[in-house]
């Protein structure tokens, strides 16, 4: 009978230190980790952790929304883990979906974890549409050639310099200079 944790971040630029330092105190171990979406139980590594259980074992994790964001999926799982003898812990939340207490208690907890994912994306779309309704605000990364730039580098061209060496100078990848400024034959053009 395994003590088998599951951490899960949905970005990479996000921290798993907490949950696995948690996982680790509780006696997990595997622990399997994963930086990925929530949204859906189609992960690599949750099937990795979801076929590595056994009767018997507890599936342990931080907070009952590290599993994912979905009510009702989440809901099926809960009913699937207990069905296969796997008991669930969700540490933060105190919570054991051994007892019906804890079930119901792990019920109400995805009911609200899929309204918090809906509330995030709501704001989301409605940060992205009021930039949108700004003069001069552009979503995404800027760009890494600007126009500016561009007719220095078919100047370069024009003059022989290599891509490698206004690659380098740029700062970009070879690929960037050609996307940016078309085929070495339209620059001698001047397009």
């Amino acid at each position: 009978m395994a003590k088998v944790g599951y951490a899960r971040v949905s970005t990479s630029d996000q921290n798993l230190d907490l949950q696995i330092d948690s996982l680790k105190k509780y006696g997990c171990d595997p622990i399997f980790i994963e930086k990925q979406s929530g949204a859906t139980l189609d992960r690599a590594e949750w099937k990795l952790c979801y076929s590595y259980l056994r009767p018997g074992d507890t599936l342990v994790l931080w907070k009952l929304d590290r599993l994912g964001r979905r009510a009702g999926a989440l809901l099926t799982l809960i009913d699937d883990l207990k069905s296969k003898s796997i008991d669930l812990v969700a540490i933060k939340e105190n919570l054991n979906a051994d007892s019906p207490m804890g079930k119901a208690m792990m019920q109400i907890i995805c009911i609200f974890s899929e309204m918090e994912r809906n509330v995030i994306a709501e704001r989301t779309k409605a940060g992205i549409e009021a930039a949108r309704k700004k003069k001069n605000f552009k979503i995404g990364r800027p760009k890494k050639i600007t126009d500016e730039d561009k007719k220095l580098i078919r100047a370069m061209i024009a003059e022989n310099m290599s891509i490698s060496e206004i690659s380098k100078r740029f700062k970009v990848n070879p690929s960037t200079i050609w996307r940016a400024v078309g085929s070495k034959d339209q620059c001698n053009m001047g397009t």
